[in-house]
């Protein structure tokens, strides 16, 4: 058969791709800010062991605490706070309360004090809650009357049965009692009611502070809406202790408001007290002062006097404003009028139907007969007989109509004169009245002042007076703002549990974890992972990406069943998806691989490729089969050569011996015929390894196998062979400097790093001409680009093989 290049089967692509070389340096993908999302999801998917150990062990530690936890019993009382504000007497501060009362909600004051150190103090040292129980089955009920000294420091009882009642053990020693009967070790008494539950117990001795804090921390006081009504509540392990110590706290609080309202209403009662006798003795003397300058200045007189002057001076005063105020519209109408057009009617009428001209019987006479004339001028000067303007009559009329206007504006003017004339007789009344006024004696002023000083005083007495009383009463019977309401019942439920939170924080924070410990992972690998991955590192393009391949095949094989594509009674190993049809994705990896040779072959002769990987397990062999399926559907006369002598198993992939193979044909132990072997694929023949021989690092030499590529590339279309890894073995060096390209297989995941450089840089050395890389995805590596990719990657199943 004739010399065929590879591109020339077929028609060729119309734009062929630039052809790589070792040296030539790609552009670098561009760098990414981050991993994203489908990155993300790989890369949990891959580590899904590690997450869900971590998951695991942290559920099961939530858990355990959970089953460790114990119930909470929340008992409630209820209680009403007044919250009606005290006051100094008199009223005399609520000018300095104004400022506190705008900015402190007296409620919530109440609240500070119900939690404060003071109350809740009281309440530790009268429930002695300073001595604590540590073991989960004490109950907290069989300890009574618990008296803690002040100084005892910080300790831990052990409590053990003994003959006739029990042993407490503490840093000062030991003392026995008898059950019910009281026991004092180290300044802590109590009286032991019972045998415990558990043959021993711990009783963990707390300071004053330690056990109000604790209390703090389980105390609540939460006022109801609209209301001065407040639920008090408290929770504690045990139902009992939580009823007593939350009625204790109310209890309390009651007692220390009624004791404070009590105290500030003595100190009230004693304000009110000396400053009523201070007013008392000043209200005397300005009543003595005041009738003493009544005696001597006979005030009263006087006082008559003024308020007759007073009251004369505001009726001049109110009857001065009401004549300007007619003055000003007289004006007004003047000014009116003798801006207007002469005869104009309206002015006129405006003027003589004011208040003030309408009382003027010469006004309205001359406003009468200027109405009779103009009606008889109209009379003429309208209908169909009307005279001319120049009628003698007519101008007659004329006249004399002007003539009454200019009488009837001298007579407002003149009105209007005579009200000014008296606003100013009015206003020297004004005058003269207050210049009475200020001339009266000075004593009437002296005299209101000392009425008003008397008045004064005398209120302030009143007020305090009062306020003395309400004090004295308070004192009395005072109860405080404070009511209980509803004391706590025993409580029978516990609160809800915490278990499943705990649980549910566990999962969360293992899930935290476990993606930590993933990210951790993946910083720690030196794998080739992603595409970009060997586009930076081996700087050449990458020709195909073969996803996880497809499990029913594998149990097909297994069934028995023969494989797609070939004919009946084939055994084909489940890794060959190349013989499937379209519906193989993993198949349609290598259909790819295949379209870009043809298109790297374009300019140049391709009818040799060595496929390699870096290291074993890589998927080289997987990948040489189904390259070889696919170019032989291709309509390619394809040969399959395993340079592999050592390890090679493509005859296992087509089900056929390993020998005669290529061991015989290159020491010429068989011939041509016998070592190229027809497969069950159509136009696809293989040539196995051969049979293992203790030299075979010897028999590939470089000239016999040149000229066994030249012969075999005489016979067929395309020669693919697969070789050892390139750094395992000289071997897949010797088979790259002889063909006529190189395609390098990387396992995502698997492969190193820099042993995939250091894999080019070996291939550079020899002189081969590298296509491109193969990125063998079996473990779900890559991310899943584009939804065929994606799609492919639903088949679940065996690895890509070596």
């Amino acid at each position: 058969m004739s010399r065929l290049p590879v591109i020339q089967h077929g028609a060729p692509p119309p734009e062929p791709r630039a052809r790589w070389s070792p040296s030539a340096t790609p552009p670098m993908p561009a760098a990414a800010g981050g991993l994203s999302f489908t990155e993300i999801a790989a890369m949990l998917r891959r580590h899904t062991v590690l997450i869900l150990g971590v998951v695991g062990l942290a559920a099961a530690g939530a858990g355990y605490q959970a089953w460790r936890e114990r119930p909470l019993y929340r008992a409630a009382a209820v209680i009403q706070i007044r919250t009606e504000q005290g006051g100094l007497p008199g009223g005399l501060a609520e000018a300095g309360l104004e400022l506190t009362r705008s900015h402190a909600d007296p409620l919530l004051s109440h609240l500070q004090i119900l939690r404060s150190r003071g109350v809740l103090g009281a309440v530790v040292d009268a429930e002695g809650l300073r001595v604590q129980a540590l073991d989960r089955g004490f109950d907290r009920g069989l300890l009574r009357d618990v008296v803690v000294d002040a100084a005892v420091p910080p300790d831990t009882l052990l409590l053990r049965p003994r003959a006739g009642g029990y042993e407490v053990t503490g840093a000062a020693g030991t003392a026995r009692a008898g059950y019910g009967e009281r026991v004092a070790l180290g300044g802590v008494a109590f009286v032991l009611a019972g045998r415990p539950a558990p043959k021993s117990a711990r009783l963990a001795v707390l300071t004053r502070e330690a056990a109000i804090d604790e209390v703090l921390s389980a105390v609540r006081a939460m006022p109801r809406d609209r209301t001065d009504i407040v639920d008090v509540d408290y929770t504690d392990h045990d139902a009992a202790l939580a009823q007593r110590v939350v009625n204790a706290i109310v209890q309390e609080f009651a007692v220390h408001e009624a004791s404070g309202a009590r105290q500030e209403s003595h100190q009230r009662q004693q304000f009110a007290e000396e400053q009523l006798a201070r007013t008392d003795a000043a209200l005397q003397a300005a009543q003595q002062e005041l009738s003493a300058f009544r005696s001597r200045e006979l005030a009263y007189s006087s006082r008559e006097k003024m308020n007759a002057q007073e009251s004369d001076l505001a009726a001049v005063e109110l009857r001065r404003k009401e004549l300007e105020a007619d003055r000003g519209v007289y004006r007004a109408l003047l000014s009116s009028l003798e801006r207007s057009r002469p005869g104009s009617g309206d002015a006129l009428r405006a003027l003589a139907a004011s208040p003030g001209v309408a009382s003027n019987p010469v006004i309205v006479q001359l406003y009468s007969e200027l109405a009779r004339l103009e009606s008889a001028r109209d009379s003429l000067t309208t209908g169909e007989w009307r005279s001319a303007a120049t009628d003698p009559d007519v101008v007659r009329l004329t006249t004399l109509i002007a003539s009454t206007q200019e009488k009837l504006l001298a007579t407002v003017r003149s009105h209007a004169a005579a009200l000014d004339s008296r606003i100013g007789t009015l206003e020297a009344l004004r005058s003269r009245g207050a210049a009475d006024i200020q001339a009266l004696p000075r004593a009437d002023a002296e005299e209101a002042r000392l009425v008003q000083q008397v008045q004064t005083v005398q209120k302030v007495a009143e007020q305090l007076r009062d306020e003395y009383e309400r004090a004295r009463l308070a004192e009395a019977g005072e109860s405080g703002p404070a009511r209980i309401i509803d004391l706590a019942p025993l409580p029978t439920r516990p609160v809800r549990s915490r278990r499943a939170m705990i649980v549910a924080l566990g999962v969360i924070f293992g899930l935290i974890l476990g993606g930590g410990g993933a990210f951790g992972v993946e910083l720690t690998r030196t794998s080739i992972r992603r595409q970009k991955d060997v586009q930076a590192v081996l700087r050449m393009p990458i020709l195909s990406v073969v996803p996880r391949l497809d499990t029913s095949r594998r149990r097909r094989f297994r069934r028995g069943e023969p494989a797609e594509g070939v004919g009946a009674g084939a055994r084909l190993a489940p890794e060959l998806v190349g013989v499937a049809g379209t519906d193989s994705f993993a198949g349609e990896a290598y259909r790819a691989l295949r379209t870009n040779l043809l298109y790297s072959a374009v300019g140049g002769t391709l009818k040799s490729v060595v496929l390699t990987g870096v290291a074993p397990a890589d998927g080289k062999t997987t990948t040489a089969a189904n390259l070889a399926v696919v170019f032989a559907h291709e309509g390619f006369r394809t040969l399959l050569v395993d340079g592999d002598l050592r390890r090679g198993r493509v005859h296992a992939l087509f089900g056929m011996g390993e020998s005669p193979g290529l061991a015989e044909l290159v020491t010429g132990e068989c011939s041509g015929a016998e070592a190229v072997r027809a497969t069950p694929v159509e136009g696809l023949y293989l040539i196995p390894r051969g049979a293992h021989r203790p030299d075979e690092g010897r028999l590939l030499r470089t000239e016999p196998l040149r000229r066994l590529i030249g012969a075999l590339t005489q016979r067929f279309d395309l020669v693919l062979i697969d070789t050892p890894p390139i750094l395992g073995l000289a071997d897949a060096a010797v088979f790259a400097a002889l063909a006529d390209g190189v395609v390098l297989v990387v396992r995502a995941g698997a492969t190193d790093r820099a042993a995939a450089q250091l894999a080019v840089d070996q291939l550079a050395a020899v002189g081969a001409r590298v296509l491109g890389a193969v990125l063998n995805d079996p473990d779900a590596e890559v991310p899943r680009y584009g939804g065929y990719y994606a799609y492919g990657y639903r088949y679940g199943g065996a690895r890509a093989g070596r």
